[in-house]
């Protein structure tokens, strides 16, 4: 007998989404014509500036699936149907979907009666532009050499483990291994998709970690890191970062396998990574990856950076991207951040008003029962890269020549980092304290500076059992973050999630009430009891929250969207602590008769 997929009398077809959270996506969005001056993306975008809007979701069916949304009418403010569409097409119909072929053996469990749950296409793919296509591919324009293009990468998470298989393959008897992979789509054209490659890498592992786009000279590249190697989140080898080339997705070794960089860690995996172009240039400059592994019984962590150094040699920030080394085998690895807990979650990184280089990130597990259960202490940091810090020039009052020197790196710990727990801001008087006791003058800039002796901060996550497993935003020099609480059955699926809004050079609440709180927390000070001080975090209710993603549209402040595992969205109202919307700043009148 085969499965059924009856439920309450309807057929579902669609299988269960999980961890890929849905992408949509329709005109090139990079603005890089903005950012980069970059004329060949304006004709690009020109071209294509009123493409189909296509949604892109894995699906636990085996399946990456492409929905119609129809093109957007600006002026009707309305989605109408393409031409291209047959006349019996509705918006949200299905219009393609792709089967990873490592995935094909596994496809018969769908059908069995016994069935429980099999992850398959459980990654939530990224779509991004780039320069990687010859001339003549969905247009010309010669001018430009290589043509852009919109693309498609994904992983599959906890699908695709390893299975082999036995057949004739149309060559005769053999035997053939299917393991976890990477596919890359072009959906330039979203109807007619183009598989571009699928490989799998060497101790690879699951392809958990979703990937960064780098960009160096002419060159593109994809950065992504080894995964577990068991359904329970665990590792029996080193931790591994590849890069691979993103036309051809061949890895660029480093000599003893596919991967380019070892961290030398045992029982390690690596988290998500984030790319940064510190200064817009087109190239990018530096990537930061988390890793989790385990020893003495607990769960650590480290965070590691990719540099991209100059051609020369020479010191940091040359102003023609062609001094950057093409070459990723040349590219310096090295440990940042030694946290002492799991780091899965991708970091975000902002840059402050004196050219600090912050990376913000959290810690924490949820992959099995035992992490459930477990009551380990996690934390949330801001860190400021060495590298980028001007405190650590030579003579500098941080001192030891880190500062823009490829040469030499600084691992920090916790012990380098302010520890932000203790300090409130009074709601009445926008004062700060630590603890009950009036902090200095009290005054926040003073906080600041005080704040600016230290390599970052950190918060300690202060609920048992709390932690961090999303990336966090960053808008207005404030750091959005989730943390999530499972509930003590661990038979059961509940918990509750909180949202955090904390200044970004601080880790602390800021001189206004950023979550529109209305102050809930109460402290003794200046002599008074119960003063209403900032919230820095807020319940969210029951579930499990996504990550955050920020609309800031004409009104004041901006909404925060985070999505509950009950399947409620919630809209968050936040008032970020400085200014992010461009405005008018001053103007002058010409004299037209002189």
């Amino acid at each position: 007998g085969l499965r059924s997929r009856t439920l309450e009398g309807k057929v579902w077809r669609l299988g269960d989404i999980v961890h890929s959270t849905p992408v949509s996506v329709g005109q090139p969005v990079e603005n890089y014509h903005v950012i980069y001056s970059s004329e060949s993306y304006l004709n690009y975008l020109r071209l294509f500036g009123n493409r189909e809007t296509m949604v892109y979701v894995g699906a636990n069916d085996g399946m990456l699936h492409a929905f119609t949304s129809w093109q957007y009418n600006s002026t009707s403010k309305q989605f109408s149907k393409p031409v291209s569409a047959p006349s019996s097409e509705r918006i949200g119909d299905e219009i393609w979907a792709y089967i990873p072929q490592t995935l094909l053996p596994h496809l018969k469990w769908l059908a069995d009666p016994e069935y429980t749950h099999v992850y398959y296409v459980d990654e939530r793919p990224r779509v991004f532009d780039a320069q990687i296509l010859p001339d003549g591919t969905h247009y010309s324009d010669p001018a430009s050499g290589k043509n852009w293009g919109t693309f498609l990468l994904c992983g599959l998470r906890m699908g695709g483990k390893h299975i082999w298989a036995e057949g004739d393959f149309g060559s005769g008897n053999e035997i053939r291994n299917f393991d976890p992979v990477y596919f890359l789509m072009d959906v330039t054209d979203p109807r007619n998709p183009r598989l571009m490659w699928e490989r799998s890498y060497g101790k690879m592992g699951l392809s958990m970690s979703r990937p960064s786009i780098v960009k160096g000279k002419d060159s593109w590249f994809a950065v992504f890191g080894s995964g577990p190697m068991t359904y329970d989140g665990a590792s029996s080898q080193n931790g591994y970062v590849f890069v691979v080339d993103l036309v051809t997705g061949n890895p660029v070794s480093g000599g003893a396998g596919d991967w380019l960089f070892d961290t030398g860690q045992k029982n390690a995996f690596m988290g998500a990574s984030a790319a940064l172009d510190k200064n817009l240039n087109f190239c990018v400059d530096t990537v930061y990856i988390g890793e989790t592994y385990a020893q003495g019984g607990s769960w650590n962590g480290n965070l590691y950076k990719i540099a991209i150094p100059a051609l020369n040699g020479g010191n940091f920030d040359p102003s023609d991207p062609s001094f950057y080394e093409s070459d990723p085998t040349k590219w310096k690895f090295s440990k940042v951040f030694a946290a002492g807990q799991p780091i899965t979650a991708a970091p975000s990184i902002s840059v402050d008003s004196v050219d600090n280089v912050w990376v913000y990130f959290g810690t924490g597990r949820f992959y099995s029962l035992l992490d459930k259960a477990s009551t380990a202490t996690e934390y949330f940091y801001g860190i400021k890269d060495p590298f980028y810090n001007p405190a650590h020039k030579s003579g500098g009052f941080l001192g030891g020549d880190y500062y823009q020197n490829y040469s030499k790196n600084l691992i920090l710990d916790a012990g380098d980092l302010l520890d932000s727990d203790p300090f409130e801001v009074r709601a009445a008087t926008a004062r700060v304290y630590q603890g009950t006791q009036l902090f200095g003058t009290g005054s926040y800039q003073d906080f600041i500076l005080y704040s600016r002796q230290f390599d970052g901060w950190k918060l300690t996550m202060q609920e048992l059992g709390e932690r961090v497993l999303e990336k966090p935003s960053i808008i207005g020099g404030t750091v959005l973050f989730v943390s999530y609480v499972p509930n003590d059955d661990v038979c059961g699926f509940g918990g509750e999630s909180n949202f955090y809004g904390v200044y970004y050079e601080t880790g602390a609440a800021y001189t206004k009430d950023i979550l529109y709180s209305q102050s809930t927390r109460k402290l003794d000070v200046d002599g008074l009891k119960d003063e209403l001080v900032f919230d820095r975090k807020i319940s969210i209710g029951s579930g499990k929250a996504s990550g955050i993603s920020i609309h800031a549209g004409q009104q004041d402040g901006a909404t925060a969207n985070v999505q509950m595992s009950t399947g409620d969205v919630l809209q968050i109202d936040i008032d970020p602590a400085l200014s992010f919307k461009s405005r008018l700043i001053y103007w002058k009148e010409l004299d037209r008769e002189n």
